[in-house]
Order: C-alpha cells, then structure tokens, then sequence
C-alpha cells in the first residue's frame, strides 16, 4: 500500500502538465482503470465481501504503458508519466491480494 502511495504521490508532480501532453488516451485509460479498481476494492472491503476476479485489464495497460516509455525513451522523450503510471498499475494486484487475504471467498470456492 505504501508503494501505491509513493507512486500516486510522484505522479502528482506531473498534474500541471500542459492538456496537450497530459491527454494522452492510454495514460487515460490506464488512469481511469486504476481509478475503477481501486474503487471496487474499497467497496469491496467496506462491504466485507470478495473481489470478482481479476481481469487483468490493469497488468495489460502497465504493459502497454512501459512499451510506451521505452519508445519515448528512444526518441529522447520523457517518459516518466507513462512510467509512473505503469508502476500504479502494476500494484493494483498486489493490493487485490492483500484485500482477498483479509475478505476471503466463501469456503470451497
């Protein structure tokens, strides 16, 4: 959870990024992915209920992201946006772990 909060902190350096570098529709796509996951946790916890599967839609924007800033990289671009968000995602996981050990499904199942 720390490592989620480091990463969604750096991110809040870039938020006054001009709209034209900011509009990116993967980085909103990735941003608003990790936004609906992190809301179904919550939810999820506060009801004390199971997450529903992982769909894996959260691994496959990081990816999408490094493969992103690894281009940008090799342009001479700056790709840290598209890198600090790929780090976000890549916790959504680890934190849907977590929430699973602590609201296990039902016995069997």
């Amino acid at each position: 959870m720390h490592t989620l909060l480091n990463y969604l902190s750096a991110l809040g350096a870039y938020r006054g990024l001009p709209l034209d570098v900011a509009a990116d529709p993967l980085e909103a796509r990735a941003a608003e992915e990790v936004a609906r996951q992190i809301e179904r946790i919550v939810q999820a916890l506060c009801e004390r209920r199971p997450l529903a599967p992982d769909d894996g839609a959260a691994d496959a924007l990081a990816q999408a992201l490094e493969q992103q800033a690894d281009a940008a990289a090799a342009a001479d671009g700056l790709p840290l946006v598209q890198t600090q968000l790929a780090l976000v995602c890549r916790q959504v996981a680890p934190l849907r772990a977590t929430v699973a050990r602590l609201v296990p499904g039902p016995a069997g199942g």
